[in-house]
């Protein structure tokens, strides 16, 4: 899946703390953040496995 890439820089500065406790609080994303202070968010790899696994109940109905 592609990232989504948040520019908060002209608005918001967050620092390595709040960066961390937003990281811990939705552990089902992948944060990075570069110097600019722009965020590139993902789904997590495990999400990504999950979306990929193929409905058993329409299999089933099929």
């Amino acid at each position: 899946m592609d990232a989504l890439t948040i520019n908060f820089a002209p608005v918001l500065q967050i620092t390595d703390e709040q960066f961390f406790q937003l990281c811990q609080i939705n552990k089902l994303i992948r944060f990075e953040r570069n110097a600019n202070g722009t965020l590139l968010l993902s789904l997590s790899n495990h999400v990504e496995f999950l979306y990929r696994l193929p409905d058993k109940r329409t299999k089933a109905r099929e």
